[in-house]
């Protein structure tokens, strides 16, 4: 069916950074994307937009085509704001500078951002946000690497440590990578339906649907790499500086 013949449309606005982390967008579109098949009631109707046509991303792909910025938003779209990459696989062109980029979207999104329109950050695209002071008096998360960066551009948020996903209001945010694909299916179930999002999950050989309470850190990774027991790990508090990507100090 065409989306014309949709009785409802959700605009959905994907702004990418520089050194845009690619899992962060395509992880959570390609839930919209399926979505759009799985029904012909709803469809998402995603754009891709930013301060540049063109930048690299965190694999080393350049991204082209990308929208401007809008002046102004339709009510009850949502706008998902991607992680970036410190590191990009590949080399950047010298005198690339992502400053003015990333200042532009915290301005973009600063004036864009009224009520009715849901703000969903992925992974550190959280830090854009509370640098716009969206975050402020809400509760958010974003990846267990980029939490204390969190704290220190957005002190007025309720930042939450080692959660998958957080729904406060018009304010969604995400642990990122891979957790944008389990927000976006929560997202998908409250707009289209459970069993819309189950078949979605299902079609991306997701092997369970993980819920926003549960952590980041997974207590079964943290049992292979230490000696801690999976059932005393998922009830652990990981410090700042045991947070590091890909292992756990002991």
């Amino acid at each position: 069916m065409s989306d014309r013949a949709r009785t409802r449309t959700i605009p959905v606005f994907v702004v990418v950074p520089p050194r845009a982390l690619l899992l962060d967008i395509a992880g959570p579109i390609e839930v919209l994307r399926k979505a759009n098949l799985e029904q012909d009631q709803l469809c998402f109707e995603v754009r891709h937009v930013g301060p540049g046509e063109t930048v690299h991303c965190s694999v080393g792909l350049r991204l082209a085509g990308t929208a401007p910025l809008p002046e102004s938003l339709p009510k009850e779209a949502i706008v998902l704001v991607s992680g970036a990459a410190d590191q990009p696989l590949g080399v950047i062109p010298d005198g690339v500078d992502d400053a003015p980029m990333e200042t532009a979207i915290v301005n973009w999104l600063r004036d864009a951002i009224r009520p009715g329109v849901r703000l969903l950050t992925i992974c550190s695209g959280a830090l854009l946000a509370g640098r716009a002071g969206l975050l402020d008096g809400y509760e958010c998360t974003t990846h267990h690497a980029a939490i204390e960066a969190l704290r220190q551009l957005a002190p007025a948020a309720k930042i939450c440590d080692n959660r998958l996903y957080v729904e406060h209001g018009e304010r969604l945010s995400s642990a990122g990578i891979t957790a944008g694909i389990d927000l976006m299916l929560a997202v998908v179930a409250q707009e289209a339906s459970h069993s819309v999002a189950l078949a979605v999950a299902r079609y991306l050989a997701v092997y369970l649907r993980r819920s926003g309470s549960d952590p980041q850190l997974s207590p079964w990774l943290v049992a292979a790499i230490t000696s801690i027991p999976p059932s005393i790990a998922c009830r652990m508090r990981w410090p700042p500086s045991q947070r590091v990507i890909g292992r756990w100090k002991n």
